[in-house]
């Protein structure tokens, strides 16, 4: 379905509202980016220090709806959570497939891949910052010891959080760049649906426990809304600085 998605929309008449929807401004992203690489960096340093897990973590701290899926373990689904997580890919091929149309100038894309970036880091630093926390073990750890420090810590699903913040996105992506596309339900069905796929694939492969992956959609679509609204062109208070190409020299332009 999605991929039949995408072929209707790289055939679709070309719009030509499509282009400059989104804007990346000074006061946005002159807050927005170091943040976020502020987040990725501070959650790397936190994620290094985890120490392997011990196998010391009894059944009964945990919460009561996670405690049935504590020992639980399934390898096919967590291979399959992880190929899933692939579509992750598919707000890029919408807007690489709108460029080849003729929808979007060049400069959406970087737009584009600027915002993706802010989303990326935001949402990776936040989820190896709450690991670091070392809340609880993941399900398939719980009883048993392991050499690896990715067992120590569950909370929150970083594959639910990607998932959700991609397909959000991509809908935000969608709707601002096709303004009035009945297209866009299918575009955010498409998304959210294997979004929830995934989540549900995690507990079932034994990585996470139903908390995680609700905690982790709710941050991953709280950052994939964030990002784009912040650079939607209209938004009240957006300001923006361009340097532009004129006949001569360079044109610098302030918009507010």
């Amino acid at each position: 379905m999605l991929v039949a998605l995408i072929a209707s929309i790289a055939m679709s008449a070309p719009d030509s509202s499509a282009a400059g929807a989104f804007r990346a401004s000074w006061p946005v992203d002159g807050a927005l980016a170091p943040t976020a690489l502020a987040t990725f960096g501070a959650g790397y340093w936190s994620a290094s220090r985890l120490a392997p897990y011990d196998g010391g973590f009894e059944r009964s701290r945990l919460l009561p709806w996670d405690r049935p899926f504590a020992g639980w373990r399934n390898d096919r689904a967590d291979l399959a959570s992880t190929l899933l997580c692939g579509a992750a890919a598919y707000p890029v091929v919408l807007g690489l497939s709108d460029w080849q149309g003729g929808r979007l100038e060049f400069q959406d894309l970087e737009v584009q891949a600027l915002m993706v970036a802010e989303i990326a880091a935001l949402e990776s630093g936040t989820e190896n910052l709450a690991k670091g926390a070392r809340f609880w073990p993941r399900p398939m750890a719980v009883g048993r010891s392991s050499a690896s420090a990715d067992d120590a810590s569950s909370f929150w699903s970083g594959h639910a959080a990607g998932a959700f913040a991609a397909a959000v996105f991509a809908g935000e992506w969608f709707e601002g760049t096709h303004p009035g596309d009945p297209r866009s339900g299918w575009v955010w069905g498409a998304g959210l649906g294997i979004a929830t796929t995934v989540a549900v694939l995690r507990v079932a492969s034994g990585r996470h426990y139903p908390t995680d992956v609700v905690v982790g959609s709710a941050v991953g679509s709280a950052i994939g809304w964030m990002v784009p609204v912040l650079h939607r062109v209209g938004r009240p208070g957006t300001a923006a600085f361009e340097v532009d190409p004129s006949p001569g020299g360079l044109v610098a332009v302030a918009r507010w």
